[in-house]
């Protein structure tokens, strides 16, 4: 993961079912915690898709909102060829991630300082996002923002 430049992130979780959630965020380790410890999405709350299956990093907001988008209309079958192209055993690859941190992702609670809306344009209309910001999430996690089309 680059760590010199702003980067964002498409990717997708699944459940041990293999029902797939495509999202995206400007933090990968903090967005996927969230999922994991229920602060995700109602749709990865309701079907326990906290695996993280697939991703691509870029430093383009815009393309990154796209390229999710994209994702989101493709058939079942091209996102499961994706998947398994780059991970073909469905192995969770943000294991071993949150060990590190004392007691595990399940007793942290993040700090919510503040949301800012930002409105992204290039995707042929202007297109509403939330930006988190927050702290507490441990070292390793960082300060930063997240980044979730709504």
């Amino acid at each position: 993961m680059n760590h010199g430049t702003r980067s964002y992130y498409v990717y997708m979780l699944a459940n041990k079912g293999r029902m797939i959630y495509t999202g995206v965020t400007g933090n990968l380790h903090a967005r996927i915690w969230r999922h994991k410890s229920g602060g995700g999405s109602q749709f990865t709350q309701h079907y326990s898709t906290d695996m993280l299956v697939w991703f691509d990093e870029t430093n383009d907001v815009n393309e990154a909102l796209l390229k999710e988008k994209q994702i989101k209309n493709w058939r079942r079958r091209w996102k499961v060829e994706l998947i398994e192209k780059a991970n073909p055993d469905w192995l969770d690859l943000s294991g071993g991630w949150y060990e590190a941190l004392v007691g595990g992702f399940e007793r942290l609670t993040p700090i919510f300082i503040g949301v800012t809306r930002l409105d992204v344009v290039g995707l042929g209309s202007p297109t509403t996002t939330l930006v988190d910001e927050f702290i507490g999430v441990g070292e390793e996690l960082g300060e930063s923002a997240g980044v979730d089309e709504y």
